[in-house]
């Protein structure tokens, strides 16, 4: 099966090869629904691979629909005598993998005083390739994979979230082959950037292999926020040397809940964490205070969550295109959504109904941002100014990650009770469409809806923004011309096909 959706993917690729950032539509129009087993909650969602729609849900269930018609493909449940939840999602491998695989990671006993977790590998055709062996406490998050595929990195919390463990997997079975532990934290989840351009740390200068970060997090329940670490993890350049995960610098004063968002070919971090604030290092070659192990470029500090001050932000940080000075947008610990620029120098903050507790995501084009609330409203944002183009309002709360396809023709979303919602959010080209739509999709024909708003060259504001200013009220969609992007080669296509 996965060979076949290999060809069909070459298929679309011939026709689509040069297609454009697709024309939105002015409002958005359901492309099919479907509903999954278990509630989709904090930590799961849809995660987009290829022609793949994954799902994860709260009872460890994972379910593959094909993006384009809505088929089910697989679904997975864990086997066990224990009683298993999940707050994962799934992460998938590189094109620099020898073989494609995802892995996600399940917990027993969540509820009991020792709990353990498992990471889950599994291939294309939803096919377990190995259950890893238990590990001690409540896995953080989603596990991250290596560039090549060869290893699997995750953090997980033991001793009722009082002892930090960041383990490394073998892909090959799923073995533990690393372990490090922090007897007096709680981990975050791990962010990971491969092939950076060195190690952005002092004492990792010339290492270029994939780099992992994460930071301490706050326990459940926690009254208020102590003092912080980074941790930070590459394999030595040696490979006869001994891995070992590291501090980098001094203790910080803030914690989080979510892993960082690396760029700029690995010299640049974004994180959002405690009372409700966004931390960036913006990295600059051959400055080394610019090193993660350094005092981090700039901060900014957002609305305080009303029940517990010190709340971390909920969810990462989305970063536009550019990659030495992206634009940033995000859910704040507060019912608000910001866009800063990428050094926090200047901001625009939206008053919200609820929380958002996913990350958002960006148009391909930088032409808008989509971004989901707990209370079930789907926007879709103005890039420049966050005004609402629209509004979507699912059946239930939604608290899982949303996905946009490559070409930001379609927006996946799913509610807590499981419902998926595939959302056409601009035009879909009739040559990728397929053969046969599900019952009730809109025509492949060409629309005529209007484009996105065409943003300045460098995807910022022709004027300065306020340094914070709350958004105007929700304006229509204004019209400009689309844009031509190179999607995938036919060359890169026909040899993806013949990979093993």
């Amino acid at each position: 099966m996965w060979n076949k959706l290999r060809l069909a993917a070459l298929l679309v690729a011939l026709g689509v090869s040069t297609i454009t950032a697709q024309n939105a539509l002015q409002d958005p129009v359901v492309y099919f629904s479907k509903q999954v087993e278990g509630d989709v909650g904090y930590g799961n969602g849809l995660f987009l691979y290829e022609q793949l729609l994954v799902a994860t849900s709260s009872d460890g269930t994972v379910t593959c629909f094909h993006a384009l018609t809505g088929e089910e493909l697989w679904e997975y449940s864990p086997q066990s005598s224990s009683e298993i939840a999940s707050h994962s999602g799934v992460a998938f491998t590189t094109e620099n993998a020898e073989t494609p695989y995802m892995v996600y990671s399940i917990i027993e006993n969540e509820n009991s005083l020792t709990p353990m977790s498992l990471v889950v590998a599994l291939d294309m055709d939803g096919n377990e390739l190995w259950v890893s062996d238990a590990l001690s406490g409540v896995a953080s998050g989603t596990p991250v994979i290596s560039d090549n595929g060869e290893s699997v990195f995750l953090t997980h919390n033991s001793e009722i979230f009082s002892v930090g463990h960041f383990s490394i997997l073998e892909a090959d079975a799923g073995t533990l082959s690393y372990n490090m532990s922090d007897p007096f934290n709680a981990f975050a989840p791990p962010g990971i950037y491969h092939n950076p351009a060195q190690g952005w740390y002092d004492g990792g200068e010339g290492n270029f292999n994939d780099m992992i970060m994460w930071t301490v997090s706050p326990p459940p329940f926690a009254t208020s926020i102590g003092e912080g670490l980074l941790f930070g993890f590459q394999y030595p350049p040696d490979p006869l040397d001994p891995p070992a995960a590291i501090t980098l610098g001094d203790v910080r004063n803030f914690q989080g809940i979510t892993p960082p968002v690396m760029t700029n070919e690995g010299k640049s971090a974004y994180w959002s964490v405690s009372r409700s604030n966004w931390f960036t290092w913006v990295g600059i070659e051959g400055l080394k205070r610019t090193y993660f192990s350094r005092s981090h470029t700039a901060n900014i500090g957002f609305t305080r969550n009303a029940q517990f001050k010190g709340q971390p932000c909920f969810a990462p940080p989305a970063l536009s295109s550019s990659t030495t000075e992206p634009v940033v947008f995000g859910g704040t610990a507060a019912a608000e959504f910001v866009r800063t620029t990428f050094d926090f120098s200047q901001k625009r903050t939206k008053t919200l109904s609820s929380i958002v507790y996913s990350q958002a995501v960006v148009d391909p084009a930088d032409r808008v941002v989509y971004y989901a609330e707990s209370a079930g409203f789907v926007h879709r944002g103005n890039f420049v100014n966050l005004n609402d183009n629209w509004v979507y309002e699912l059946e239930g709360g939604t608290q899982g990650e949303i996905a946009l396809s490559e070409n930001g023709s379609i927006l996946y979303v799913a509610d807590t009770g499981g419902k998926i919602t595939a959302l056409q959010v601009a035009e879909i080209p009739a040559t990728a469409e397929p053969s046969a739509p599900p019952s009730g999709a809109p025509s492949a024909e060409p629309t005529l809806a209007p484009a996105f708003p065409t943003p300045s060259p460098s995807g910022a504001p022709t004027t300065p923004l306020p340094t914070d200013i709350a958004s105007a009220p929700p304006t229509g969609v204004s019209a400009g011309a689309s844009k031509q992007i190179w999607a995938i080669s036919l060359v890169a296509a026909a040899a993806s096909l013949f990979l093993n």
